[in-house]
């Protein structure tokens, strides 16, 4: 028929990842997990945080804001990380950096010890 073109197949080819692309996907996942986690759950940890701690509503909630804003503000500071050493690298301390300030905070007696802890997740 004029007009028709005639397509031809062709096979794309998938860069394979083997055991370590699926230890990235599994990594990614569970950083996700905990800083989106922990984002998104502000409102379950900030009765939580009145409670544990018997401080103000208004000191609470400096905790969960630094704990938003530095979550979107430090992206940019690591996409340029990223694009200068790489996004496995970035990534690889981001890992380290969320899972030790996580560690630190479990042991607060003050709130502000959990904010110093979220600046560290953060950055």
């Amino acid at each position: 028929m004029p007009g028709e073109q005639n397509y031809r197949k062709t096979e794309q080819a998938y860069p394979e990842g083997g055991c370590w692309g699926w230890l990235s996907v599994v990594g990614l996942a569970i950083t996700i997990f905990f800083t989106r986690g922990s984002t998104v759950a502000q409102g379950v940890f900030f009765i939580a945080f009145i409670d544990y701690f018997n401080e103000s509503a208004a000191k609470t909630s400096w905790i969960l804001a630094l704990m938003g804003s530095l979550t979107w503000m430090t992206s940019v500071v690591s996409a340029a990380f990223a694009k200068k050493y790489g996004p496995r690298k970035v990534a690889t301390v981001g890992a380290a950096v969320l899972f030790l300030s996580l560690l630190i905070s479990q042991f607060s007696t003050q709130i502000w010890q959990i904010g110093r802890a979220s600046c560290r997740e953060r950055v």
